[in-house]
């Protein structure tokens, strides 16, 4: 994958149902010293609401303000457990994006940079198409489209760049990793190995650990009163 100067924090407002306090883009968020958006965040608040909405929603109920302020676990509300789902993925692809600038892999670690990645592409591919040119794949990429493909690609790219280092495993590791997952490992076929059966799932596993043990331990301010203030409808 070419280097893409990385970024997003687009016109969510526009994009994103179900979210008020789109009125202008304030800050959220800032791990180390990236900023996140209220745009950035309600484009995952949008991506896993209709995920909660399945989880909790009893017998068609209506999903207005008191589906949303109903209990779901324990004192959290339903739109308390879709924000804190949304804000822990979001601060993952954050911490991506970041390590990701720092291997080299990428210019930016700006969310921002994505959509216009993707605005590029999708005009590249327009001209394709009108001069004829064959396209592979999507005629035009929409927002969580272009983001599945892009974060894909680099979390590809990423566990090449990182697989003699922080990635690097043996193969009683991966055993160990095998048997607590209960994978297969009595029948694995003639010419193969462990390692080339079960070797990229573990290294993708990894490299979520890494991920996630680096959100952990990274410098994390929220700005509670804009994110108590994002309603969810």
């Amino acid at each position: 994958m070419k280097k893409h100067s990385l970024l997003i924090g687009f016109m969510i407002c526009m994009l994103v149902a179900g979210v008020s306090a789109c009125a202008k883009e304030e800050v959220v968020f800032r791990i180390e010293d990236t900023e996140i958006s209220t745009e950035q965040f309600n484009y995952y608040i949008s991506k896993n609401r209709s995920d909660i909405i399945s989880q909790y929603q009893e017998n068609a109920e209506l999903i207005d303000e008191a589906f949303w302020a109903g209990k779901a676990d324990g004192e959290a509300t339903t739109a308390d457990v879709l924000k804190e789902k949304a804000k822990q993925e979001c601060l993952y692809d954050q911490m991506l994006l970041i390590i990701a600038q720092k291997k080299g892999i990428a210019d930016s670690h700006s969310f921002e940079d994505i959509r216009k990645d993707m605005e590029e592409e999708n005009q590249e591919r327009k001209r394709k198409i009108e001069n004829g040119q064959i396209v592979y794949g999507n005629k035009s990429y929409s927002v969580e489209t272009y983001m599945s493909y892009y974060f894909s690609n680099l979390i590809h790219e990423l566990m090449k760049k990182m697989e003699d280092q922080e990635l690097k495993f043996t193969d009683e590791e991966l055993m160990q990793y095998c048997l607590s997952h209960n994978k297969d490992v009595e029948n694995i076929e003639q010419g193969q190995t462990i390692r080339s059966v079960y070797g990229l799932e573990y290294k993708r596993f990894l490299l979520d650990q890494f991920i996630q043990q680096q959100v952990k331990e990274s410098n994390l301010t929220v700005n509670r009163k804009v994110y108590d203030s994002l309603e969810i409808s």
